[in-house]
């Protein structure tokens, strides 16, 4: 059986769905080179009509969809993998419980991202929880949105995760850290997974493209201006996933390489 990636938090709007999406997807596809599945599962999220050339993509309702999802998962082959995409709220409790019923802990990884607020640290340890009531499962937290990515200045970011002898603040590292199956990873604050979506791609196929650009450009002016206008708006971002790419991407994926 494969590896199911499970993207989730009981807080929403903290990057479940980009990671989801974006980084975990292109994750698969850095290291198994072949197109999987990415299944999201949500009443207040469905995102429809997604575009890509490392994944197919299904949304569902939770109603019908977790039941769904475990058929799916259920009839895969030895060297497939799933992304799974939860929403907030109950559908965490929900895909926790139907996922654990299945017995495969050691082909599930859950991802939790986290932002560097207070209110997230208690979501976080709330999910946690959750987890560890019915499962032993590997668990990413994944530090989103990070403004540096040298370990003291994420620490200085995520004070309410570490904690401060300094500032008087317990984290809830404290409460984790003696976790075996559990690892940290980071991601820089960036908007190039918006920007990407505005052409029905990951950042990751982007960044991989071969691009000549003087060439480009030059082909492209050669249609008009408007033509010429867009290619150099396509340019900029280009560039920019590129960075993201070298500076976040690769990061995150070595962290993770040996576990998906």
């Amino acid at each position: 059986m494969g590896k199911f990636l499970v993207s989730l938090s009981s807080k929403g709007g903290v990057g479940k769905s980009t990671i989801s999406h974006q980084v975990l997807t292109s994750c698969l596809y850095e290291k198994y080179n072949k197109k999987h599945k990415l299944i999201e599962i949500d009443d207040n999220n469905i995102t429809d009509g997604y575009t890509s050339s490392i994944f197919t993509h299904k949304s569902y309702k939770v109603e019908n969809g977790i039941g769904k999802a475990l058929e799916e998962m259920f009839n895969i082959f030895e060297d497939e993998n799933i992304v799974l995409d939860i929403g907030g709220g109950n559908d965490t409790n929900k895909a926790i419980e139907a996922i654990s019923s299945m017995g495969i802990d050691e082909n599930v990884i859950y991802f939790i991202p986290i932002l560097k607020n207070k209110s997230g640290m208690i979501n976080f340890i709330n999910t946690y929880k959750l987890i560890r009531k019915k499962s032993n499962s590997k668990i990413v937290v994944v530090l989103n949105q990070c403004k540096f990515n040298d370990i003291e200045s994420i620490k200085n970011e995520f004070v309410y995760f570490f904690g401060s002898k300094e500032m008087n603040i317990k984290g809830v590292f404290e409460d984790i850290y003696s976790d075996n199956n559990l690892q940290i990873s980071s991601l820089l604050d960036t908007n190039v997974y918006d920007l990407s979506e505005d052409y029905e791609l990951t950042s990751y196929e982007i960044a991989k493209e071969d691009m000549n650009i003087p060439k480009f450009l030059k082909d492209e002016k050669d249609k008009g201006f408007e033509a010429f206008k867009k290619a150099l708006g396509f340019v900029q971002v280009y560039n920019k996933c590129k960075d993201n790419h070298e500076k976040s991407f690769l990061g995150f994926y070595n962290d993770v390489k040996e576990i998906i």
